[in-house]
């Protein structure tokens, strides 16, 4: 069995530093055959997720790379796996995109609790968008409008579903875990509209749609942290290791 080890981020409470139990990473999410590299409170997280999200950090980590050294000459595989101005970018890299898989995959369990994700597998999502672009590219042929592009691309495609399902959620939660009053939303702007709206803040009842959205994904940011500092995050050395360079192309 693979050897484990627990997510080292400063944003976690010290019991996620502590050895975990040995776990079965042999169990795979079937999107290439491939096991789990990462398991976030059970639930998989696959090469293929982890390489999106390490593509979506690799501007960044660029720039916070010349931020720290100066200009740079070449972005090519040495400068990935050489030091940097006292850091290995492709060590940042990756643990940044495991940030981002650990925020991502508790929010995807509490869509799956309130019932507004349906996808319990990453394949079941590419099944899902392999299904979308088929109807969009026929009819698309066939003259019916369609908005937005005639092909979503993977990353593309699950930006789109995630944003919206977090949205979804949100509202979702009203009324359950988060309660939304006149007096919470007037305590609410109290102690953002000078921030926000400067001296000429007026009163609640002007700003009462935006004061409702803003508390609401407020609250919701606050239960998240919680779930997250509470969450099980383990990590499997071999996937771990096979995360390389070459990996990250095409761009």
């Amino acid at each position: 069995m693979s050897q484990t080890r627990p997510i080292d981020l400063a944003m976690y409470e010290a019991s996620l530093h502590q050895q975990p139990d040995q776990v079965g990473f042999q169990q795979t999410d079937d999107v290439f055959g491939e096991a789990c590299i990462v398991l976030v409170n059970g639930r998989c997280v696959t090469q293929r997720e982890m390489v999106r999200e390490m593509r979506r950090e690799r501007t960044g980590v660029i720039k916070e790379i010349r931020a720290r050294k100066g200009r740079l000459t070449n972005v090519d595989k040495d400068f990935w796996e050489s030091e940097q101005g006292g850091l290995v970018p492709f060590d940042i890299l990756k643990e940044k995109a495991l940030e981002n898989m650990v925020g991502i995959k508790i929010k995807e369990e509490m869509m799956l609790e309130y019932g507004i994700m349906v996808e319990k597998t990453y394949m079941e999502f590419l099944d899902t968008l392999d299904s979308v672009n088929e109807w969009r590219l026929a009819s698309s042929g066939n003259g019916t409008v369609i908005y937005g592009p005639v092909e979503y691309t993977e990353t593309g495609y699950f930006d789109y579903l995630f944003t919206n399902r977090l949205i979804t959620l949100q509202e979702a939660m009203v009324g359950k875990t988060i309660k939304v009053t006149q007096t919470n939303l007037e305590k609410h702007f109290e102690t953002i509209k000078e921030s926000i709206y400067g001296s000429g803040y007026g009163k609640v009842e002007d700003h009462l749609n935006f004061v409702r959205t803003h508390y609401i994904e407020h609250q919701f940011e606050l239960i998240f942290e919680r779930r997250k500092k509470s969450s099980s995050v383990k990590i499997d050395e071999d996937g771990w290791s096979q995360l390389s360079v070459s990996i990250l192309s095409p761009p």
